[in-house]
């Protein structure tokens, strides 16, 4: 027995020798394992943590810098897209989504013209010219005498605004008043649109969008880092190489497209009111300040016929512009002459009427009574530019 409790003692005394560096063995393995594995940091003490703390403190430095590097690239090329593409960004921002223009123009081409009921006029044109109703209290007026004047206004406002509209011949206002001497105007007044004859049965969305893509087109030629005086003369010259003056339709008693814009860019063939609008809306898309304006004309001695115009009552239709914050006059229609007998006179563009002041243009024009009220045109250092330039290619 003694000898057996002997043997057992040793034993014992020899086990935990055995086991010792198995132990040892063990926390090895778990101490590597964390090195491998940081975010397993808390499971082991002492040195292992304390490095694995820093391993993960020189990452998120390197995070900082490499984020703080990639923000200063980013603010730098924004500044420099803005610097280069600002204007062309916000002029982007300020289109419809129907991709038609709006502008706000520093003075409205006809003074009595309501903002409200020309907007309400522009919405229901773009829908194709469907008639509408509106109240009466917009128009801050009592009698139906008002009213007309503030319609007619407004409806002139519209068009010299919206000059990309070709489809209207005239609008038709039902007012409707009572009370004594029918003098107080009642609740609603109904705006009934009159198409014109050629665009009856003609799909208009469609050729509103030719016309848009046209358009564009053409100001995408103008120079696209030049000054508006450039731009403006570039598509001043482009009109007349391409638009022939319609003398018939000037002739006749209807009403076509020969009166709008989408006659001189899409059928390349208007009268003066066709040349205007034209030039009108290309200015609205490069974003330069011109409306539409009307009167009569004197008509001219000369073997040229420079007066283009309805030969039945004078009536006559130009452009007012404003350049660098200085208004002129332009007339692109007697730019491109003809002979009486209709045919063109050709040779370099002219630029007589282009840029001009009061004096020049109302020797031949008289301005109608509803644009009397804008601002005076006193400049002819433009004009006075271009006539030299063309003397000079002539003498060359």
């Amino acid at each position: 027995m003694k000898q057996n409790e002997s043997d057992m003692q040793a034993m014992q005394a020899e086990a935990p020798q055995q086991t010792e560096p198995a132990a040892e063995k063990l926390r090895s393995a778990q101490t590597t394992a964390i090195r491998r594995k940081p975010n397993a940091a808390a499971e082991v003490i002492n040195g292992t943590v304390i490095e694995a703390e820093i391993e993960t403190r020189m990452r998120k430095k390197m995070l900082r810098k490499y984020l703080f590097r990639i923000g200063a690239v980013t603010l730098s090329a924004v500044i420099v897209f803005l610097h280069f593409f600002g204007s062309s960004l916000l002029s982007l921002l300020t289109r419809r989504s129907d991709d038609t223009f709006i502008r706000t123009f520093k003075e409205p081409v006809c003074l009595d013209a309501n903002p409200e009921l020309t907007e309400l006029m522009y919405q229901a044109a773009m829908k194709g010219g469907k008639d509408f109703s509106f109240d009466t209290e917009i128009l801050r007026c009592n009698t139906a005498e008002q009213a007309f004047t503030i319609m007619n206004a407004s409806y002139t406002e519209m068009l010299s605004q919206h000059p990309e509209i070709f489809f209207l011949a005239s609008y038709e206002p039902v007012v409707y008043y009572g009370g004594e001497n029918g003098a107080q105007l009642c609740k609603t007044t109904d705006i009934k649109f009159q198409i014109i004859d050629e665009c009856q049965h003609m799909p208009l969305k469609k050729m509103l969008a030719d016309m848009q893509k046209t358009a564009k087109n053409i100001v995408s030629q103008a120079p696209k880092h030049g000054s508006d005086y450039e731009k403006a003369l570039f598509v001043h010259d482009y009109l007349v190489n391409t638009v022939t003056y319609d003398l018939p339709g000037s002739k006749s008693d209807q009403f076509d497209l020969c009166y709008t814009a989408y006659g001189a860019l899409e059928d390349q063939s208007a009268v003066c009111q066709g040349y205007a609008c034209a030039y009108a809306y290309l200015m609205h898309l490069l974003d330069i300040d011109c409306k539409v304006v009307g009167g009569e004309a004197k008509v001219s001695g000369t073997d040229k016929l420079l007066v283009m115009l309805s030969l039945k009552d004078n009536s006559h239709a130009w452009n007012y512009i404003e350049l660098d914050g200085t208004p002129y006059w332009t007339d692109v229609t007697w730019d491109d002459p003809l002979y009486p007998d209709g045919t063109e006179v050709g040779g370099p563009v002219s630029h007589e009427y282009c840029f001009i002041d009061d004096d020049t243009l109302f020797k031949s024009h008289k301005l109608g009574d509803g644009y009397k009220d804008l601002p005076p045109c006193n400049s002819m250092k433009l004009n006075d530019r271009l006539i030299q330039a063309d003397q000079s290619a002539a003498n060359n």
